[in-house]
């Protein structure tokens, strides 16, 4: 990781080809047997989230503007799909806060891979916005909501640990 205090527009390139090889393994689920797909989600979500930690000198305090977003039916759809492809390893327990005593609540691996592709690929949209701003905007976008996806990818990446597809 760069030490600088300043995010380096190849860490943002780095961490949006990471996106949106994310998003491509996300929008290919069908054609991938179920443990290649949770190894491949395993590896993309680990790297996704050291990545971000380069993420150094942003403003995230407001949100760039831009055209569109990935809808929530997009959302609900694939859920959906990546729930029936992994059948009894989607749904999991999970306590919210793991410094507060709490019951379990209920979650599911198909949401959590879901609204992670729905955050990177609004993310990757600005990135493709055409102008330099752009770059430093959708890193802006990711950085915002970390506090989101960043939790998704710490929820699903404990749930696909615990399936018998990863096999180290």
């Amino acid at each position: 990781m760069n030490k600088s205090t300043k995010t380096t527009v190849q860490e943002i390139v780095d961490f949006s080809a990471l996106a949106q090889k994310y998003c491509d393994m996300i929008e290919e689920y069908e054609n991938r047997p179920t443990d290649e797909f949770l190894k491949e989600c395993a590896y993309l979500l680990a790297n996704l989230f050291a990545a971000t930690l380069t993420f150094r000198d942003l403003d995230a305090s407001s949100p760039p503007t831009y055209e569109g977003s990935t809808s929530y039916d997009r959302n609900t759809e694939l859920s959906t799909h990546i729930a029936d492809k992994l059948g009894s390893y989607n749904r999991y327990w999970e306590v919210a806060n793991p410094y507060e005593f709490a019951d379990p609540v209920s979650m599911t691996l198909g949401e959590d891979l879901a609204d992670i592709y729905c955050n990177l690929k609004d993310g990757l949209v600005i990135f493709h916005g055409g102008d330099s701003a752009s770059v430093k905007q959708a890193a802006v976008h990711w950085k915002m909501l970390f506090f989101h996806w960043g939790e998704h990818i710490v929820d699903a990446l404990r749930a696909i640990q615990r399936t018998p597809y990863i096999n180290i």
